[in-house]
């Protein structure tokens, strides 16, 4: 609170700010009949390519830096935000297999470490540390992912904020880093076939050009073979009547299914697609409405349980049973006063949380909708977490509020019992 208060009386006191010219251009757009005017719309060009805008970035940039500069107490201030800020971080534990993961950070850490080891309680060995990938800190982990029983893993370089992102391989086993060195992929992540012997991704259009790092259509789902170079790769679905369009694929554990996502533009609904797993199965539409937001949120056998905002603004929980010719839905959570925000199986039953009154809530559901309890919080904050595998019967959340950093506690899924796992040190 002092420190805010400190910043307010320094900002009241640095005065008589001249700001760059900002020329205005005449664009004027006609949306239903209203004529709208857009005069600065030659801001939105390219800073890399537009001489003029480069130049207004430059000299606004250079007004707030001297703005900064200028105000007296500002060490001060940072030097307060940095002791606030350095306490330990950890990440919920998971597992894939026998051998589990944690993202640490010590406090300061420009990027937080991926740990790895044998058991929740000894995950002490560094995977990955981001840290040490570019000296300036530029170059971040975009994604990482352990196959389904931790043989492999797969993870993303992205550099100067860029959602394009670079993915490399390893063998976990061996420690062995896989030849391959897969690119085109932006806001992607790997989708492990159950056997570990690949899996699916989306990518773009192969460009060698400085126009590349503006594509957004053209995506194409693709199948990579671990420890094979991209270039063999098979496409496995791409639509050119729908450049737009982008496809976010997952495989069912259990009934091996494909499962596509498929989104056009910005937009946050989506359609899907299913291919069995059967050889020669062809792709099918599930959804082909694109009128709302329809997630999966895992699958048994034949039947797939989804999470949306279809004819239910708050959210709810349906499935559907891929074993029928013509495949039902069915509601199984129905929609509630409560906001829906997250959703998965684990141990055999649903895990939830809820958004009520600006807080946190879990919720425990049997697969058939049933409630069975419901998680007791520590206090009004946020909760996430709640992920596991079908065989699990504990999982990991995290928690925290204004006055609790994020702290790890630990669901038995039989009993309801949580028990804190890792509770976070403020200076």
């Amino acid at each position: 609170m002092i420190t805010l208060t400190l910043l307010c009386v320094a900002l009241q006191q640095t005065t008589g700010i001249t700001y760059p010219e900002t020329p205005q251009g005449n664009v004027v757009d006609t949306i239903h009949g209203i004529e709208v005017a857009d005069p600065y719309r030659w801001l939105e060009d390219d800073v890399r390519e537009n001489q003029e805008v480069r130049t207004w970035v430059t000299e606004e940039n250079e007004v707030t830096r001297s703005y900064l500069d200028a105000i007296e107490v500002l060490p001060f201030i940072k030097n307060e935000l940095t002791k606030a800020w350095n306490y330990a971080k950890h990440g919920s534990p998971f597992h894939r297999g026998a051998r589990w993961f944690q993202s640490r950070n010590t406090g300061l850490q420009n990027h937080s470490v991926i740990y790895t080891g044998d058991s929740k309680n000894n995950i002490n060995t560094v995977l990955l540390d981001p840290n040490t990938f570019s000296e300036d800190g530029t170059k971040a982990l975009s994604t990482y992912s352990p196959s389904p029983e931790g043989k492999f893993l797969v993870w993303g370089i992205s550099d100067a904020g860029s959602d394009w992102s670079t993915w490399y391989a390893k063998d976990l086993r061996t420690g062995k880093e896989f030849p391959e060195v897969m690119k085109d992929i932006k806001n992607a992540s790997p989708s492990w076939l159950p056997n570990e012997s690949g899996y699916y991704y989306s990518r773009y259009p192969n460009s060698t050009n400085d126009a590349h790092i503006n594509i957004t259509d053209g995506a194409e789902l693709w199948f990579h073979r671990i420890g094979t170079p991209q270039s063999i790769d098979k496409q496995v679905y791409a639509d050119p009547a729908h450049p737009d369009r982008f496809y976010g694929a997952s495989v069912t554990k259990n009934g091996g299914w494909l499962v596509v996502s498929v989104k056009e533009g910005t937009s946050s609904n989506n359609g899907v697609m299913v291919k069995g797993p059967r050889e020669g199965s062809e792709f099918q539409w599930l959804i082909h409405t694109f009128d709302a937001s329809v997630d999966l949120i895992g699958g048994i056998g034949d039947m797939l349980w989804f999470k949306t905002d279809r004819n239910a603004p708050n959210g709810k929980i349906v499935r559907v049973n891929l074993s029928e010719e013509t495949p039902t839905w069915e509601t199984v959570i129905p929609e509630q006063k409560e906001i829906l925000r997250g959703a998965d199986i684990a141990g055999g039953v649903l895990t939830t949380t809820w958004l009520v009154d600006a807080a946190s809530s879990a919720k425990i559901y049997s697969l058939d909708g049933e409630q069975l309890y419901e998680v007791e919080m520590p206090g009004l904050g946020t909760a996430s977490g709640f992920a596991g595998q079908n065989t699990d019967k504990i999982v990991y959340w995290s928690f925290s509020s204004y006055n609790q950093p994020p702290s790890t506690y630990s669901l038995d899924l039989a009993t309801g019992q949580t028990s804190l796992f890792w509770k976070a040190e403020v200076p």
